[in-house]
């Protein structure tokens, strides 16, 4: 994370983490995320693995923005995480 943390410092602009929830997970407990944006899609598997397992702590967050993709029904949800 050290490296995460240098190039944070040193870019202008986003680092962008796309399905990566083993990397995002790792970045929380950094405490290096700012925004998360997660995309619910309508569909029930019953079974699999929890996104958020293994967070270390408690973080809240401010929810943004919503976009609504109606062709899929599918939710985009954009959080700011608080520091």
């Amino acid at each position: 994370m050290t490296k995460v943390k240098k190039l944070k410092r040193e870019i202008n602009g986003e680092i962008i983490v796309s399905a990566s929830a083993g990397l995002v997970k790792s970045l929380i407990n950094a405490g290096l995320l700012d925004e998360l944006r997660i995309i619910i899609h309508p569909v029930i598997l019953g079974s699999g693995r929890g996104y958020f397992e293994n967070i270390k702590s408690r973080h809240d967050l401010k929810l943004i923005s919503t976009k609504l993709y109606e062709t899929s029904d599918s939710i985009l949800m954009r959080y700011e995480i608080i520091k």
